[in-house]
């Protein structure tokens, strides 16, 4: 049966399959919820066992409700990179309506094939594990672009730099970035950590605009990517991928935003690693040096900037975010590749 969830007990998520998915969940399925998932977006997942085979139920935030066209066309660039061979990728499951997507109980739901492996690259980073991860994500852009690629600056470069200005613009740190700063610091739970990944951005601030400026004007292939792919949404089977899960992030923009994310998620800055990356990822998918170096900007901009976001839903938005233990240990990863980069920018 379900285990403690506050919101959902076994009766409406039993409902809600006997409804819009008889042809997949018969009566007798066993459900175990998994909460977050470890995951921070604010969704919910179930493991749902029924007739030997097991799938993932996801319901979304509830602000995913506004998204839904979105999240209907991620699932057709699913299903077309399924039917181009990348068996990795779930492809949420059709309803009774066929739709892949429901409302239900003024929140989006999806079913899809449950993943097997583990996400413990970090726990056992081989050379081969991590070609295969560069050759599956090579896989998949290979499978979704093939439709034709326009040509244009990526998205997430104007994004990210949004983004910084927030915090800090025209060679000066913002209100805003001094309010953060003297909230993290006073902060019982950060400790220490939250003032100092405010003095490493401080350090930081001027050379990642400096960076990000240097692509405004750049014009590369925009494709299908996945948006937010990294270590934790990449299950392994001993040196296999078996899935690449999470794709609520799914938008157009550059294969550089998905490789250096994936890349920095991985290997963090060390050289060797970038260089098997990129010299696996070409084997498959092309990947020109402009893009490469997009990538590893938006991977060293992107540490940043996370910093800022994750001290900025804890201090000021006071989010909930699941595991204090876990939210620290992520920060302090962090703040660490922010030391890292501050003697390489």
């Amino acid at each position: 049966m379900i285990t403690e969830n506050s919101m959902f007990d076994d009766r409406k998520i039993r409902s809600l399959l006997a409804i819009f998915y008889p042809a997949w969940i018969d009566a007798t399925a066993t459900l175990r919820s998994l909460g977050n998932a470890g995951g921070f977006s604010g969704a919910l997942f179930w493991k749902v066992e029924s007739g030997g085979t097991s799938y993932a139920l996801h319901r979304w935030p509830e602000s995913a409700v506004e998204r839904r066209a979105q999240l209907h066309w991620s699932h057709n660039v699913l299903r077309e990179a399924r039917d181009r061979g990348c068996r990795f990728v779930p492809v949420p499951l059709p309803t009774v309506n066929g739709e892949s997507l429901i409302l239900y109980d003024d929140t989006l739901w999806q079913l899809e094939p449950w993943m097997p492996g583990v996400a413990d690259f970090g726990k056992h980073p081989t050379k081969s594990r991590l070609q295969n991860t560069m050759r599956a994500l090579a896989t998949f852009h290979q499978a979704v672009g093939q439709q034709g690629t326009i040509l244009g600056m990526p998205a997430s470069i104007s994004g990210r730099i949004e983004r910084l200005q927030n915090w800090f613009i025209d060679g000066r740190f913002t209100f805003q970035f001094g309010d953060l700063q003297k909230r993290a610091a006073r902060h019982q739970m950060l400790g220490s950590l939250g003032e100092t990944i405010c003095q490493q951005f401080q350090r930081l601030a001027s050379s990642l605009e400096e960076n990000l400026a240097r692509f405004r004007t750049s014009s590369v292939p925009i494709q299908p990517v996945i948006g937010d792919v990294w270590h934790d949404h990449i299950l392994l089977t001993g040196d296999n991928v078996a899935g690449i899960i999470d794709f609520g992030a799914m938008k157009n923009d550059s294969i550089a935003l998905d490789f250096g994310r994936l890349a920095g998620s991985l290997v963090g800055d060390d050289p060797v690693g970038w260089g098997t990356s990129i010299e696996v990822y070409r084997t498959i998918h092309p990947l020109s040096d402009l893009e490469f170096s997009i990538s590893r900007t938006l991977d060293s901009s992107g540490t940043a900037l996370g910093g800022m976001n994750w001290l900025n839903w804890i201090c000021i938005e006071n989010r909930q975010m699941g595991s204090p233990m876990v939210v620290f240990n992520r920060l302090q990863q962090i703040a660490l590749r922010m030391e890292t980069l501050q003697q390489k920018l």
